[in-house]
């Protein structure tokens, strides 16, 4: 400490400033400064920025308190610097003012060698934790400033994230289009699959609207406002054609849906429960099913065989249809693997009493295998890509999708 810290020494007495610097020397501090001008002071301490100052009391140009007020009026910014006071007699008077003038400590003259060092070592341990305490509270308010910065900007992000996810509540750039579901065997048009798009300059997938949506609290509400407008453009798909829409668990809990699937006949729609859902509790979901099938709708489960679509999962919902995933198709003709997992599904979902559906089919190969498989039902960009309701109603009633023609 004794070479890193910094002495100033006031006093009009330049025998008294250079047995200071001598005694403070010995005891091995450097940066020792002294002046017996006290209207010296405030320069010399802007150049050298002290730790301590040791302060004659009675000088004739200026006292040692009237210095000490002129310091702390011409540098506001000073810190709380230690300051011991130097004088022959200081009586308790003397003491309080000084005290109230920003004095911290006393010595007597004449100095007794010790106590100088002693008392200067002192207030030199308290400048450096005061230096420490600086230091933290300016890292404190570093990391809070920073963090107000960070909290900013993520509210700023949050309110564009909320402003566009109203945007396509508002029906500004959601639309939906619609899957054809294909009988395997005959290519005929069961139903179809409704599945939003969102046209807006970000150009990202319609999972990451929804994710986004999810983010601002708005999940739910952006989940209704794609079902709503598919179960409205249920008149446009052919007479019979089955609707499937997307909910998550948090959507089928919700009093909301039942109100937007209202309209339109049970016994035509599906409500496909999204791969991405995690029911925590089966018996309530239940419930919230069993209130879907009493209207004639029936349940399916997306994406069986990956993420959290496993058999336990198929097996407490008991859904009426359950899907294969893409992940699972690809590659079905040549893979043996996947093959002998399809045909492990099939007969699984034949004993639940549940009708299999694939997705994803893309190659005629694939197509193949799965009708050998005996796999019932079907979705692709093979046989139809999503498009209107009107194109739906136009493959229907040409018999044929993508080159897979009607048998019966």
């Amino acid at each position: 400490m004794p070479e890193e810290s910094c002495i100033l020494i006031v006093d009009d007495m330049s025998a008294n400033v250079a047995l200071l610097k001598a005694v403070l020397a010995r005891a091995g501090y450097v940066n020792i400064h002294g002046t017996s001008d006290p209207r010296q002071v405030i320069d010399l301490y802007e150049k050298t920025q002290p730790d301590v100052v040791l302060l004659d009391l009675h000088m004739p140009e200026m006292d040692g308190m009237t210095v000490l007020t002129e310091l702390r009026r011409s540098v506001p910014s000073m810190p709380l610097l230690p300051v011991i006071i130097l004088g022959t007699d200081i009586d308790d008077q003397s003491k309080r003012l000084a005290i109230e003038s920003g004095a911290t400590d006393f010595l007597t003259k004449p100095f007794d060698h010790a106590e100088v060092v002693l008392r200067v070592g002192n207030l030199l341990a308290i400048r450096s934790l005061q230096r420490e305490v600086e230091m933290h509270n300016v890292t404190i308010r570093r990391k809070l400033i920073e963090q107000a910065d960070r909290d900013g900007r993520r509210a700023r992000l949050t309110d564009a994230k909320r402003a566009r996810t109203h945007s396509a509540l508002n029906g500004e750039f959601l639309h939906m289009v619609f899957q054809p579901i294909v009988e395997l065997e005959t290519g005929r048009v069961i139903g179809c699959e409704a599945l939003a798009r969102f046209d807006h300059p970000l150009q990202r997938s319609p999972d990451r609207w929804f994710d986004e949506a999810s983010e601002v609290g708005l999940g739910i509400d952006l989940e209704l406002a794609a079902i709503s407008r598919a179960v409205a453009e249920l008149a446009h798909l052919p007479e019979g054609c089955l609707l499937a829409v997307n909910a998550s668990a948090a959507t089928i809990s919700t009093v909301e849906l039942s109100d937007v699937l209202a309209s339109a006949p049970g016994d035509r729609l599906i409500v496909e429960m999204t791969e991405d859902s995690i029911v925590h509790n089966y018996p309530a979901m239940h419930d919230h099913l069993d209130r879907l099938r009493a209207r004639g709708t029936r349940v399916a489960i997306d994406d069986a065989g990956t993420g959290n679509v496993g058999l336990q999962h198929i097996l407490r919902l008991r859904p009426d249809i359950v899907k294969l995933d893409r992940d699972l198709i690809a590659r079905i003709d040549t893979d043996l693997a996947r093959r002998a997992l399809a045909s492990a599904l099939t007969s699984f979902a034949t004993d639940i009493g549940a009708i299999l559906v694939a997705e994803g089919i893309e190659t005629g190969s694939e197509l193949a295998t799965l009708v050998d498989l005996g796999v019932p039902w079907g979705q692709g960009f093979l046989l139809a890509a999503p498009g209107p309701a009107a194109e739906v109603a136009l493959a229907d009633a040409s018999g044929q999708t993508n080159g897979v023609t009607q048998t019966a």
